[in-house]
């Protein structure tokens, strides 16, 4: 017979307030911190796969919350929706990619001037003279 133990379980959470980040949420800040004057200096842009961090709970939020929201925020609709928004920091980007379920499976801090995802794609931009010509005569078939 299998006998039930009880074994006690703590869960604790990262603090969650401007002032006592994590040492963890201060490591990532810090190379952001390197990230953005590299940008500036270089133009390289960098990023960091949040996701492959492991992250105690709480820390996730709090770096959202030291961060905070820019200017900028963008919903794409490719394959499932992409939330692209500028932090309080401009260069520094939060995106998150969502499949068709809505269920998140990748997630970004970018350092850049623009996300490659709000670009127009190469591809896409030497069709358009080809669409907006079809478009126009469309609605002026005479021009």
């Amino acid at each position: 017979m299998t006998e039930t133990i009880d074994i006690p379980v703590t869960v604790t959470e990262a603090v969650v307030n401007n002032s006592s980040p994590s040492a963890q949420v201060m490591a990532i800040l810090k190379e952001l911190q390197t990230m953005l004057e590299t940008l500036v200096d270089t133009g390289e842009h960098n990023y960091v796969d949040i996701r492959s961090i492991p992250l105690a709970p709480g820390e996730m939020e709090n770096l959202k919350q030291i961060l905070g929201n820019g200017e900028v925020d963008a919903i794409i609709s490719a394959l499932g929706p992409t939330h692209v928004t500028e932090t309080s920091i401009p260069g520094i980007w939060w995106v998150t990619h969502n499949n068709a379920a809505d269920e998140i499976i990748s997630e970004f801090i970018e350092v850049t001037d623009l996300p490659e995802i709000l670009k127009t794609q190469h591809h896409d931009l030497h069709a358009a003279p080809g669409r907006f010509k079809q478009l126009m005569s469309e609605i002026n078939p005479e021009s």
